[in-house]
């Protein structure tokens, strides 16, 4: 019969982390391959690590974080995180940046990773000196 992509889409997240594990361990066999993959499902944690995708720069992505980190580790995928301030939107201020950095300090995937709508980059040395 015809299938749609919709039936195997979750075979070729699967499938694409499978065969990027592999070229990685083809290409550099002394080296622990290190992936992480955006689009990910059960299994996935056999090859890759992955995060919560680009979450937006507020309190409530800090608040929807914890939950959605704890469920993908209770479900197998125990190395993720989010992007520690925010990815896209203003730029953090520093009560906000510090209590995200404490959020996700222990995170197997803790970064700082930003797209502030002023073109600033989210780093904690350029914030006051109380947040240092």
């Amino acid at each position: 019969g015809k299938w749609r992509f919709g039936d195997v889409r979750a075979a070729q997240t699967l499938l694409m982390g499978r065969c990027s594990r592999a070229a990685k361990e083809a290409t550099s066999p002394d080296e622990r391959p290190w992936l992480v993959s955006r689009s990910t499902n059960i299994g996935m944690q056999r090859y890759a690590q992955t995060w919560t995708g680009d979450n937006y720069t507020s309190w409530k992505s800090i608040q929807w974080n914890v939950p959605m980190m704890l469920s993908l580790s209770l479900s197998g995928m125990a190395s993720c995180g989010s992007d520690t301030g925010g990815f896209a939107g203003p730029r953090p201020d520093g009560e906000m940046l510090t209590r995200w950095v404490q959020c996700n300090a222990l995170t197997p995937r803790f970064v700082i990773h930003s797209w502030n709508d002023d073109g600033s980059a989210t780093e904690p040395w350029t914030f006051p000196e109380s947040v240092r």
